[in-house]
């Protein structure tokens, strides 16, 4: 059993920082991380959607460029090296913030063995069965996508996800319509695909601008986006043998419609 006067659990902006700074003052530190440092935002947040995003950015532009004589057909998307590209990024921001390196040079011991948990009150395990005590324990474990408790959940993916998908579906249904599933129903459409953004919300975009919510649903609109705010409740989702039966009710009626993925936003 290994014990430190301070163990951060997490790895991202919040957990270095403390860590860090715990360091800077004498105690010793370790940081349990159960996959990459980084943290959500490097991994699977912000950078991966702003590069899905400036893809969807180019893909449009280059859809109108044939309204100015410069083309005369569309672009074709390449999913697997727009993955490739997105990870690739990744890699780049990761090695750029450098976090194992810095606790190497402030002697924090960086260990990466799975999920921690507690088993008393200063005692963690980790999948590996390794057992790390503190005198204190900062929690920085950051933010998790989940799925709706529903029957077929499983069926479903989250953002984090998108990029394991093998191939751009044609159809895809997304649960949520705060930033993150906004993004990825512009992101989809741009790539061709048929979205239907559904939430139980009377509006998209429920944390911004009302005006700015309008103005992003009705360019959804134009854009060929099915649009369902102010609905019931998604009840299931079903395996059919043309894809995935996703069902809801809506202004106290049942509507249901067949995709090829699901992802839950919410």
């Amino acid at each position: 059993m290994n014990h430190f006067d301070v163990v951060v659990i997490g790895a991202g902006p919040a957990g270095t920082a403390a860590a860090l700074r715990a360091a800077e003052l004498g105690a010793s530190v370790a940081v349990l991380e159960a996959d990459r440092t980084g943290g959500t935002c490097v991994n699977t947040g912000c950078v991966p959607t702003r590069v899905l995003a400036k893809t969807a950015r180019l893909v449009r532009e280059v859809q109108i460029a044939q309204s100015y004589g410069i083309l005369d057909r569309g672009p074709t998307l390449d999913w697997p090296a727009t993955v490739a590209r997105v990870r690739e990024t990744v890699d780049r921001v990761r090695s750029i913030k450098a976090e194992a390196e810095r606790f190497e040079a402030a002697g924090i011991e960086l260990i990466l063995e799975g999920r921690a948990r507690f088993v008393e009150a200063n005692t963690l395990v980790l999948e590996t069965g390794r057992q790390v005590t503190g005198d204190s324990i900062i929690v920085c474990v950051g933010g998790h996508s989940r799925r709706l408790p529903i029957p077929g959940a499983e069926l479903s993916i989250v953002p984090e996800h998108v990029l394991d998908l093998v191939e751009l579906p044609a159809r895809v249904a997304i649960i949520g319509a705060g930033n993150t599933g906004a993004q990825l129903t512009t992101v989809f459409n741009a790539f061709g695909a048929k979205v239907t953004l559904l939430d139980v919300a009377p509006r998209i975009l429920m944390a911004s601008d009302e005006r700015i919510s309008e103005h992003v649903s009705r360019a959804f609109g134009e854009q060929g986006v099915a649009v369902h705010t102010g609905i019931e409740t998604v009840s299931s989702l079903t395996q059919a043998a043309e894809g995935i039966l996703i069902e809801w009710r809506e202004g106290g009626h049942p509507l249901s419609e067949i995709v090829d993925v699901v992802v839950m936003a919410s």
